[in-house]
């Protein structure tokens, strides 16, 4: 009968700690499920005449050829970065412009009216500032 009311009183002072470590347990649980699930949401957005054509993951690798009336320029996304490997236009800009991996990046071919551009989940609002 002793030992009964020691962890019942145990159990009452402690039940506090208890619920709040659960808590916090499940709360963590969460959090790193819904970051396992959604990762960095970040997008390849391909624009081509000013129309959107594509939107692709930045974290799914792949090539994409991107066909227009000009010809063709030849996507890759792989590694969290995208980059135009190759393109039939005569200036060639856009194959040596570096790969773009932070939101608001962009690689445009003029020639054919393309514009690759990047966006994440850490989109930011301010640029730039200056005085």
């Amino acid at each position: 009968m002793f030992e009964t009311k020691t962890q019942i009183e145990f159990i009452k002072k402690y039940i506090t700690h208890i619920v709040v470590a659960i808590i916090l347990a499940l709360a963590l649980v969460i959090y790193l499920l819904s970051q396992f699930m959604t990762g960095d949401s970040g997008a390849v957005i391909v624009m081509v005449d000013g129309r959107e054509t594509g939107v692709y993951s930045l974290y799914e690798d792949r090539e994409i050829r991107i066909e227009t009336q000009e010809g063709y320029n030849l996507l890759v996304i792989g590694e969290g970065q995208a980059y135009v490997a190759e393109a039939d236009c005569s200036n060639q800009v856009c194959v040596h412009t570096q790969p773009v991996s932070e939101s608001g990046g962009q690689i445009i071919c003029l020639p054919h009216q393309v514009v690759i551009r990047l966006k994440t989940t850490e989109e930011r609002d301010v640029d730039a500032v200056t005085n």
